[in-house]
């Protein structure tokens, strides 16, 4: 597993009221989620890899502590992820499949 990275963090102030964050988020996460059916088996979900660029809204800005009246977090476009399927949903690896599920998500 490798910890989030935030990388090229650009910093808009268009009025003095708010900050704007736009930041590139890489994170590769080891992950152990398991399911078991009757019918098809046991299945789940071994890593997780998650690749976008994400945009932080503070405002407005006040003077007191937390300085922050609101935060809004949103990913620009829609981030890349993938997903490591184990056991029955293995079949979900195939490119067919796999662009299915990412369009759904």
């Amino acid at each position: 597993s490798t910890p989030i990275a935030f990388d090229r963090i650009d910093v808009h102030t268009k009025n003095s009221d708010s900050i704007k964050l736009d930041i590139d988020v890489v994170w590769d996460g080891d992950c152990d989620i398991r399911l078991r059916a009757n019918v098809i088996g046991a299945f789940g979900v071994r890593s997780i890899k998650l690749k976008g660029r994400l945009s932080v809204l503070m405002a407005p800005l006040i003077d007191k502590l937390p300085l922050v009246s609101a935060v809004q977090v949103a990913f620009i476009n829609p981030p890349r992820v993938d997903l490591d399927f184990t056991g029955a949903a293995s079949i979900a690896d195939l490119s067919i499949i796999d662009d299915t599920i990412r369009n759904t998500i």
